[in-house]
């Protein structure tokens, strides 16, 4: 973290990455995910001069906002990239390929484990299917509902699953386009509910697997792992 004559940023410029090597701290970057997860985490502020924590409050907050919200990755598009999606308190992370490919989610574990040693503001909104596989518990057992479920077209399904134990042709295709990728098979009035259950798992963990693993080792990396 560089600042320069410890200034309250007027204008601030922060770029994160899974890199712990030093060296890289003044190299420049170009605007891909790829680039902004090469290097270690940099800031460069500017502004009046200022003392004291609130430099690093400010600092700290505006990691945790992008975090939230979004990062601006592509700043000629201006359209953030959103780490998390859903709805509050069932949010879960996002299955883009590209953030996964660049270990985008080493990185937020270490946010949030920064965050956490020094006083910073905390994250907010996580689906608690999510947090109970991200601190060890086996998904089989996490209490899983559709709120936690992003995908419009599995949460129609999952309705329909819910609302009807005699199936049209029609409805049977529908809820077999979602089933067959995940290898689960067609319904029947008797695995309705077992259906169910392995669609929302599937839906919200096991798309996850991975984003998961990636926040548990960030979270390692800062030290703080112990205290969850």
């Amino acid at each position: 973290m560089e600042n320069e004559g410890a200034a309250v940023p007027t204008t601030s410029r922060t770029c994160v990455s899974t890199s712990q090597d030093p060296d890289l701290d003044s190299q420049e970057t170009d605007n891909t995910p790829a680039a902004y997860v090469s290097e270690d985490l940099d800031f460069i502020v500017k502004g009046d001069c200022a003392i004291g924590d609130g430099v690093n409050r400010h600092i700290l907050s505006t990691v945790m906002d992008n975090l939230q919200n979004g990062f601006l990755l592509d700043e000629d598009k201006g359209v953030k990239t959103l780490l998390f999606e859903g709805e509050r308190d069932h949010l879960v992370p996002s299955t883009s390929k590209a953030l996964l490919e660049s270990d985008f989610f080493i990185v937020v574990g270490r946010i949030i484990g920064h965050c956490f040693l020094n006083q910073g503001p905390h994250f907010a909104g996580l689906s608690p299917a999510i947090m109970h596989v991200l601190f060890g518990g086996e998904p089989e057992t996490a209490t899983i509902t559709e709120l936690d479920c992003v995908d419009q077209d599995v949460r129609e399904v999952l309705q329909l699953l819910e609302e009807n134990s005699n199936f049209s042709e029609e409805q049977k295709a529908k809820i077999l386009s979602v089933t067959l990728p995940w290898d689960l098979p067609g319904v029947t009035a008797e695995n309705r509910w077992w259906l169910t259950e392995k669609i929302l798992l599937h839906s919200v963990l096991g798309r996850t697997t991975q984003q998961v693993k990636q926040m548990r080792r960030g979270l390692k990396d800062t030290g703080v792992w112990e205290f969850f």
